[in-house]
């Protein structure tokens, strides 16, 4: 556990380091434009940079605009960066589609976030808030037709928590969790299997420790 967390807190900071360059380099290119002494506004709906092939490379805008060397069309709002193949492998804003085993999806929720893909363009892992949820969410995501989250971490105004799951759809998918809600005064961390998500349960509630484990469908505490 300790080492998953050592792992997302690396992933915040290179996102963090990520952006940070990503801005910077956007300040210096739009400087770099300017005529010396011309203080005149850019304004533009789109904007594509091609690499040395005549390929897109970094696409800009709301929605970001149609162009016939990537692969996805489907309406996004914001910068992406496209690879030599036109497949998406790096987002930042406005969340489009969950692309999972090559096939596009609904989101769950809305929001802004920043993506990052494999080499044929699902989705990996991102760090994004969901406006209609109110809460802030870090995924690292499985590849493969199941695809889905491995590790996501979440926080919300009064609930946060740390997720493992399983890469396959088994009846269950989650693993691990260390949960805590403030409002309820409740801490808990549960383990689980393919059978059930609660084989383990250790809980601490209302100044009340209890773990239990499930056997064959029956919860029986061991401490209480």
């Amino acid at each position: 556990m300790e080492n998953q967390i050592e792992s997302l807190q690396r992933q915040v900071r290179q996102l963090r380091i990520a952006l940070m360059a990503l801005a910077g380099c956007l300040a210096v290119g739009l400087l770099v434009s300017f005529k010396s002494g011309n203080q005149e506004i850019i304004r533009t709906k789109g904007l594509i940079v091609e690499d040395a092939a005549g390929k897109p490379f970094i696409m800009m805008g709301s929605p970001i605009p149609q162009e016939k060397g990537r692969k996805r069309h489907d309406a996004m709002s914001g910068l992406v960066f496209v690879d030599s193949t036109g497949t998406d492998r790096l987002f930042m804003g406005k969340d489009g589609k969950l692309q999972i085993g090559g096939k596009l999806e609904d989101r769950n929720s809305a929001g802004w976030s920043y993506i990052i893909n494999d080499n044929t363009g699902d989705e990996r892992g991102g760090f994004g808030f969901a406006d209609d949820e109110d809460r802030i969410g870090l995924g690292l995501d499985y590849g493969g037709k199941d695809g889905g989250e491995a590790i996501y971490l979440y926080a919300s105004n009064d609930i946060a928590y740390l997720l493992m799951n399983s890469n396959t759809n088994d009846r269950v998918r989650q693993r691990a969790v260390l949960w805590h809600d403030t409002k309820n005064d409740l801490t808990q961390i549960k383990l689980g299997d393919k059978i059930t998500d609660e084989r383990l349960v250790m809980r601490v509630a209302a100044q009340k420790a209890v773990i239990s484990h499930q056997v064959k469908g029956t919860n029986k505490n061991i401490l209480e």
